[in-house]
């Protein structure tokens, strides 16, 4: 067997060239082939979707990394839900690993009406303050709450933090990563490089994201359990022999919820949506997610508070 990072370099060539790839995939009894045409993979920067619930519609927003392209990106859903009267946003920022400064900026401020976003504070405690930019403002006018896991680091903690701080929404999920820091790179004269730490991020209210090791949500809805989650996780290769990958997905989902640093546990969640994608068309249902799901319960009871 070849590692991961090998089979990438052989995978990867010229755009226009052709692949064969051998795939082994869980419910077929041989391997089979598929030749493919190499070409710049571009993933979009989010994905949206609109949730009916009692209380009304309310948006979903999922952003996967902070790119030049997210802030333009979110603008277009943000006005098309302001045009289809959502009643509440969900702004999901699970694994996202972060990006571009300037992106997360520009993404709070279209949350958040001008004042500070994000301090930049170097070793001497010199600091530059970040502005919401006034011109981005969507002005919502709704309940909006951000869901966070402990792998949103970086820009997605700015933006998070930014949120909290200025109450205009609510955090749930567990702890951000707490990734508040820049590194500067330093090339040296016999080639390498040394990378310092030469500024940290603060919210603006002075909160160290790094310091402190994460956001603290303002509900916490996850629990880690490796023991319980071990339980699940065997139930879960049960049906996976079976075939049964709806409910082989159920209890992968809930072992990661109580223990999510389970690498088989990962690869096992992906060989079953492997396998549902095969007997299913379309994607991810939302009963399937239940961080989601309690995250959907806490926006509508936001959105009949704000109605009363």
């Amino acid at each position: 067997k070849m590692s991961l990072n090998e089979a990438v370099k052989l995978i990867r060539g010229p755009r226009g060239t052709s692949v064969t790839l051998t795939i082994e995939r869980p419910g077929f009894q041989e391997p089979f082939t598929v030749t493919i045409v190499r070409e710049r993979i571009k993933v979009p920067p989010l994905k949206w979707k609109l949730l009916s619930t009692d209380v009304g519609t309310v948006g979903y927003l999922h952003l996967r990394d902070f790119s030049r392209l997210a802030d333009k990106e979110l603008a277009r859903v943000l006005e098309e839900f302001k045009a289809k009267g959502v009643r509440g946003l969900i702004l999901d920022l699970r694994d996202n690993p972060g990006g571009l400064l300037d992106a997360a900026v520009a993404v709070a401020s279209r949350f958040v009406k001008g004042g500070p976003v994000v301090i930049v504070r170097d070793r001497y405690g010199s600091e530059d303050v970040y502005e919401a930019q006034l011109e981005r403002y969507m002005e919502l006018n709704i309940p909006i709450v951000v869901l966070v896991n402990h792998r949103s680091a970086s820009a997605s903690e700015i933006v998070a933090g930014a949120i909290k701080d200025r109450r205009v929404g609510k955090v749930v999920g567990e702890k951000t990563y707490g990734k508040g820091s820049v590194q500067t790179a330093i090339q040296l004269r016999h080639g390498g490089t040394v990378i310092l730490t030469t500024h940290r991020y603060f919210t603006p209210s002075g909160y160290d994201i790094t310091g402190e090791h994460g956001i603290e949500p303002d509900i916490q809805i996850k629990l880690q359990d490796v023991a319980l989650a071990e339980i699940w996780k065997q139930r879960g290769k049960e049906h996976m022999k079976a075939e049964q990958y709806d409910d082989a997905l159920l209890c992968f989902k809930r072992a990661l919820q109580l223990n999510s640093n389970d690498k088989e546990l990962r690869r096992l969640w992906n060989d079953a949506w492997s396998g549902w994608g095969r007997l299913h068309a379309g994607e991810k249902p939302i009963e399937k997610d239940s961080e989601l799901r309690q995250c959907l319960e806490i926006l509508k009871k936001e959105i009949k508070s704000q109605s009363k």
